[in-house]
């Protein structure tokens, strides 16, 4: 069965209800009509310069309307969207957009530096395949207001089924090299209605966004408007204080965040100065939230928090609704309906009730494949086509599944397996500690120790061999904190992901 494209919704709300705003940015906004008549001049513009169905087509931008725009007239085409990280650069940004076979790519003039440093060596993309949105070029770039302004405003017509290839989502690349996820209009469009089922979200919802677009939440996201109707607001880049005053002044009603976020709105010192009565649900995913912050968020914002556990690869597949945040507190929370969860052992074996194993699931939400890497697809898939995510954890009497780490971030200290995320969590609840990491480091004896990586709230004073000495006061004797090192930020992707593999790469240059 065919059940339509991701864009395809943008018309009847433009015919519904076109003086109804769509989406904010900053000062600019557009209504459902204004948004559905700027995506068709759009659209029909990229079939004017030679844009085909199935063309593959990068963004290399920060958050901003046009972005939303792009997508919107890409998905309009039949081509396919591949927005990139606009914090790759140089040989890796050349490499990327290689590997996806970008024919044309839509840059804003805040990147056209470093995407002019590797123009030089990319095989599909030349100067009059590259959009440029903000400014103008001595180049023979493509002015992006410019081809606007040519479209006709009528629907282009281009016939996109479900089935159709709708973009290329590269992964963040936390544990390994980013790979290139191929999600098609059906996996997209059933993605973002069932995440409206788990959120509650209707038509007169206010919805956030302040992750960025690139970003498989904010990519899904940006395109509630089409499928559900709702109101976008988008923001450039997070900053704390701004988004509260964003919060108070749109009347946003659903927010999502990931935990770094969550730490620095709560750290605001004017937070309780704004009226944020509208919030009536809190979302959060990209790692599992600590305790001790999961109950400051509800006690302060004091709204509905819900926070759901997946992948690019696999959608939300683990949901925990906001009448469970505080009873199983430290649970990422149940299987949805719509999945199927299971916990395999090194064997591939069903583990039982309290056992640790790792994640393996099958459902309607699951990726395509990686794109030109078929060998990578072959390993990540077992028999009957259930993808192994490569994350651990364990599932109590009633459902609840518990994440335990990254099976790649386990550290295996005298032949047992030691999980950074328990020492991370005690860690936490010393009361000058902000955040924290924890990677596994050499060590002659016991094959491998943790080192911990720590930011301490500000102006708390703490000596390292004084918080190694709390941590390990609550640890079992194979978990123990053999180092420490105090950091002023830990490195993360711009989706709020530690990068634990920038970490290792010190331990590594140390030894």
């Amino acid at each position: 069965m065919d059940i339509g494209s991701v864009h395809a919704g943008l018309k009847v709300h433009a015919k519904n209800r076109p003086n109804d705003v769509a989406v904010v940015y900053g000062e600019q906004s557009l209504t459902f009509q204004e948004l559905y008549g700027r995506v068709n001049k759009l659209a029909n513009s990229l079939l004017e310069i030679g844009v085909r169905k199935g063309d593959p087509i990068a963004l290399y931008m920060r958050n901003r309307i046009e972005m939303m725009e792009a997508l919107y007239a890409i998905s309009t085409v039949g081509a396919v969207s591949i927005p990139i990280n606009y914090m790759v650069e140089g040989e890796n940004l050349a490499t990327l957009l290689n590997q996806s076979d970008a024919k044309y790519i839509f840059v804003e003039s805040e990147q056209l530096e470093k995407f002019e440093c590797i123009r030089g060596r990319l095989n599909t993309i030349v100067e009059r395949s590259t959009i440029l949105i903000g400014s103008e070029s001595e180049k023979a770039y493509v002015q992006y207001e410019s081809l606007m302004n040519k479209g006709a405003m009528e629907d282009p017509g281009v016939a996109v089924c479900s089935s159709d290839l709708f973009a290329i989502l590269f992964s963040s690349g936390t544990t390994s090299e980013p790979k290139g996820i191929m999600i098609t209009h059906e996996k997209n469009v059933y993605r973002i209605l069932r995440s409206a089922i788990d959120w509650k979200t209707g038509a007169r919802d206010v919805m956030l966004i302040t992750v960025p677009i690139y970003h498989a939440v904010g990519f899904g996201l940006v395109f509630r408007p089409a499928i559900l109707g709702v109101k976008v607001v988008i923001t450039r880049e997070f900053d704390p204080e701004a988004t509260l005053q964003t919060i108070e002044c749109q009347q946003v009603s659903q927010a999502f965040f990931v935990p770094s976020q969550y730490i620095a709105l709560l750290q605001v010192p004017a937070f309780s100065n704004y009226d944020l009565r509208s919030l009536q649900l809190l979302v959060s995913a990209g790692s599992p939230l600590a305790k001790e912050v999961k109950k400051t968020i509800v006690d302060k914002f004091g709204c509905g928090l819900l926070e759901f556990f997946g992948s690019s690869e696999t959608g939300a597949y683990i949901i925990q609704q906001p009448k469970d945040v505080i009873k199983k507190t430290a649970s990422v929370g149940q299987q949805v309906g719509y999945m199927e969860v299971r916990l395999l052992d090194d064997n591939e074996k069903d583990v039982s009730i309290g056992e640790e194993g790792e994640f393996a699931v099958r459902g309607p939400l699951l990726f395509c494949g990686y794109y030109k890497q078929a060998d990578e697809t072959e390993k990540a898939f077992l028999p009957g086509g259930w993808f192994k995510t490569g994350d651990m954890g364990k599932v109590d009497e009633d459902g609840f599944y518990y994440l335990l780490d990254r099976k790649k971030d386990m550290i295996i200290s005298g032949g047992v397996n030691v999980y950074p995320r328990d020492i991370e969590q005690v860690l936490y609840t010393h009361p000058d500690v902000l955040e924290v990491a924890v990677i596994g480091m050499p060590d002659e004896k016991w094959g491998e120790a943790a080192k911990a990586y720590v930011v301490l709230r500000e102006s708390r004073k703490q000596s390292e061999e004084a918080l190694i000495t709390f941590a390990n006061s609550h640890l079992a004797n194979y978990q123990k904190v053999k180092e420490l090192v105090f950091l002023d930020t830990l490195p993360r992707n711009p989706s709020g992901k530690i990068l634990k593999r920038q970490l290792r790469k010190e331990v590594n240059v140390m030894q």
